[in-house]
């Protein structure tokens, strides 16, 4: 009832602010949500996939005095944590031993983030909300990644200096997000899809180049061994290596992630002023094709599920419906949806190995008032650790 009620509350919003074009009481009212979900996600009661994990890891892990005494990196098992994650938690630990301490200085970071960004950067701020609220995004953002979406909240901030080619603190804030999370080795490779205008013959081109390697996946791993300069990047890639798509699920997939995506970034090719968002759809291509050969690479879209929905909110509310184009505008926007849709939201509709069903993470919400413990929530995380 409280996911309905929040989702309720934005579409308020949505109508009244971005439908209506009301503009007074617009900051205040995303201030709001933005408390809302500080509290939703703070009071929350071990609700999440990896968040259980560091839940169960907290009590085991530094605090200020042991980092001081001993150094980040004392125990063996913490090398698979970056260190300002590490800090992150120390410092939670200085305000109060209880995970729900580390919850409310994570919500209060990371949903401040997002909403400064989609209110500097967005035109339709709770169009674009809404919309990773209901197609599940937001809750895997802030919840089930906790410590990738730091690294991806440090990056919204850095894609102005990404398009304005200020590469010194473009790439020091970089640097600062490959402290949070590993994954972010993929933003000091985005300067490339920038330097190089890509046209969309040569885009298309590049696309067909990169699919054989969806088959071909020791060669993939050769071409990429050279990024891999960590230990803790071999054993990720090792996991990712595992796993595999059937052939009818590559197909899918590929029409899914990848060839639903071009009638929208064919709509901005040609749209004026768009060549400072090329980039971005570019590297959504790239990576949806390099990710149906290591299914790791889907990891990279994180840091740009939410730039990529800002411009798909923006296609919606800018089309015109004339006569003759409104058949195509309908069919670039249930295509673009159906691509927003067929990673994360799916998920809510599968099973774990043994039958578990993955909404169980996240459905019923229970607070740390009543600390009830939900069996498939717990089943699942345990079913997934013995695998």
């Amino acid at each position: 009832m409280i996911y309905l009620l929040i989702a309720i509350l934005i579409l308020v919003a949505v109508l009244h602010f971005e439908v209506l074009n009301r503009e007074k009481g617009k900051i205040f009212y995303m201030f709001l949500l933005y408390i809302v979900f500080v509290l939703l996600y703070g009071f929350r009661f071990r609700i999440g996939g990896d968040s259980l994990s560091y839940e169960e890891s907290y009590p085991f892990m530094p605090t200020f005095k042991d980092i001081t005494r001993y150094g980040l990196y004392y125990r063996e098992y913490l090398y698979a944590f970056q260190p300002l994650w590490l800090i992150l938690i120390a410092i939670a630990k200085s305000i109060g031993k209880e995970f729900y301490y580390f919850q409310f200085l994570h919500a209060i970071i990371i949903n401040g983030i997002i909403m400064v960004y989609l209110m500097k950067y967005s035109s339709k701020p709770f169009s674009v909300l809404f919309l990773l609220y209901i197609l599940h995004y937001y809750f895997y953002l802030t919840i089930e990644i906790e410590r990738e979406i730091l690294a991806v909240g440090v990056f919204l901030f850095n894609i102005k200096n990404l398009v304005n080619r200020k590469w010194l603190p473009y790439y020091l804030l970089c640097f600062l997000s490959f402290l949070f999370h590993i994954s972010a080795i993929i933003l000091f490779l985005l300067p490339l899809l920038v330097i190089f205008k890509i046209s969309y013959k040569n885009m298309i081109i590049i696309m067909i180049a990169c699919s054989p390697l969806i088959f071909l996946k020791e060669f993939f791993l050769t071409l990429i061994k050279p990024l891999l300069f960590m230990e803790l990047m071999e054993k990720k890639v090792e996991h990712y290596n595992e796993i595999e798509f059937s052939i009818l699920g590559i197909l899918l997939n590929y029409f899914t992630r990848v060839l639903c995506i071009i009638p929208l970034y064919y709509y901005y090719y040609k749209k004026e002023n768009s060549e400072d968002k090329m980039w971005l759809f570019n590297g959504i291509l790239i990576i949806s094709v390099l990710c149906l050969g290591l299914v790791g690479f889907e990891r990279f879209l994180n840091y740009l599920i939410i730039p990529y929905v800002c411009l798909f909110v923006e296609f919606i509310y800018s089309i015109k419906f004339e006569k003759n184009k409104i058949f195509v505008y309908s069919m670039v926007g249930l295509l673009s949806f159906i691509n927003i849709g067929s990673n994360i939201p799916v998920r809510l509709l599968t099973k774990n190995s043994k039958g578990t069903p993955y909404y169980s993470l996240f459905f019923p919400y229970v607070t740390i008032f009543e600390k009830k413990i939900i069996y498939d929530r717990e089943k699942y995380m345990i079913e997934n650790w013995s695998e």
